[in-house]
């Protein structure tokens, strides 16, 4: 009995295990049956998410480029409506044939050669006296030299078959230097335009610019300092004429300089030039104002050839002409032997064109010819040539 008993007790103890293995296995089959079920709404609900994104998306780009077609079927509308517009604007297209091209070069060629004439009998009619005067042996001496003007120095020196012999207008007197180049590399930027513009410069490494003309053995600054400023003209004339009355040369500023050139040129402070530190070298004599002097400006006023005028001043006279001989009396200080050079004394009249400039009649004469030429070239060229040029059957249009 009691051995059927405990089988009986073990039997029911495995029945038992079986029933908690069971319910722990459905246990777990449920909870992976719910773990399932959520993912896969959590994955429904991201599906959604992305669906709807990529359709707020896709309808964003849409948009976009229907605006983009919108505005690119405006612009082709435009163009194509503005291209009708200009199609139907009338208009005259010119076709250079041989022949207009021939006409053109004739005009054209006339032209200049007429020109050309008339500059060149007005500068033959225009009075203008030049006269070498001799050199000065520098070294700070100066030489009363007397030129005189007559009337075999003028060109023209006959009007209406007589002689010249009085100066009638608006005559100016110049100074001229040959073989002197003042478009050197070393003159143009040897110069200081601060310091010439009124600043002022005590630094040496400032003013390396006017090397090597920057301090004096002293070693104080020049001032002005470069070789532009220290090889100036110094010469200066007084005039008389035929019957020794003296002749006023106006030599201000405002008649001699353009208000452009002047502005470029103011002095330092007077209480600046007594500093121990600046060599004022500037004759006051011959430059009273220093940089602001009219003489000093024009020749700072470069020029681009060695032979060139620089104007000195305007005669005025009381009795409104010059009567030759001309005597002009120089203080003869400038030395051009140093460059073999030479200087001379221009007196010459105003016109409306400047003063005497026979080169202008004769460009345009010559440029004239060079047209004339070219046509007659053409000339022969379209007479021989066996090829048909600008013949308007043989445009397109035409043949539609």
């Amino acid at each position: 009995m009691e051995i059927n008993s405990g089988l009986r007790q073990r039997n029911n103890m495995e029945k038992l295990c079986d029933n908690e293995e069971k319910i722990f296995t459905n246990n777990e089959l449920i909870h992976s049956s719910n773990e399932a079920t959520i993912n896969s709404n959590s994955n429904n609900e991201s599906n959604l998410n992305n669906n709807n994104n990529n359709n707020v998306s896709s309808e964003y780009y849409s948009t976009i480029s229907m605006k983009k077609e919108k505005e690119r079927n405006e612009q082709n509308h435009f163009h194509l409506k503005n291209n009708k517009v200009i199609n139907n604007i009338e208009k005259w297209i010119p076709f250079y044939t041989p022949n207009y091209l021939i006409l053109i070069y004739i005009f054209v060629g006339i032209t200049f050669i007429t020109i050309g004439i008339f500059f060149q009998i007005f500068s033959n009619n225009t009075i203008e006296c030049i006269i070498n005067y001799e050199d000065s042996p520098g070294n700070g001496k100066v030489i009363d030299t007397i030129v005189e003007i007559k009337s075999e120095h003028c060109n023209p020196s006959m009007i209406n078959g007589n002689e010249l012999k009085y100066l009638k207008g608006d005559f100016f007197i110049y100074y001229q230097l040959r073989n002197f180049y003042q478009n050197n590399k070393s003159f143009i930027f040897s110069r200081s335009d601060r310091q010439l513009s009124g600043e002022l410069i005590y630094d040496e490494e400032t003013l390396s610019d006017c090397y090597p003309v920057i301090k004096d053995k002293q070693g104080k600054i020049f001032y002005p300092c470069g070789v532009a400023t220290l090889t100036i003209f110094n010469d200066t004339f007084t005039i008389l004429d035929g019957q020794n009355d003296p002749i006023e040369i106006d030599d201000s500023i405002e008649t001699i300089t353009f208000k452009s050139d002047r502005i470029n040129y103011k002095n330092i402070p007077e209480h600046e030039l007594l500093n121990h530190k600046f060599n004022d070298w500037l004759p006051k004599d011959i430059f009273p104002g220093r940089i602001e002097n009219p003489h000093f400006i024009v020749w700072m006023k470069l020029s681009a050839f060695s032979t060139f005028n620089k104007i000195y001043g305007k005669l005025n006279s009381k009795k409104n002409k010059l009567i030759l001989p001309l005597k002009i009396h120089v203080k003869n200080r400038y030395p051009v032997h140093f460059f073999n050079g030479s200087k001379h004394i221009v007196i010459s009249q105003s016109t409306i064109f400047g003063g005497k400039h026979p080169y202008f009649g004769i460009l345009y004469i010559i440029s004239g010819i060079l047209f004339i030429l070219l046509s007659i070239y053409y000339i022969i060229r379209n007479k021989f040539n066996t090829n048909i040029l600008g013949d308007f059957r043989f445009l397109y249009w035409n043949n539609t």
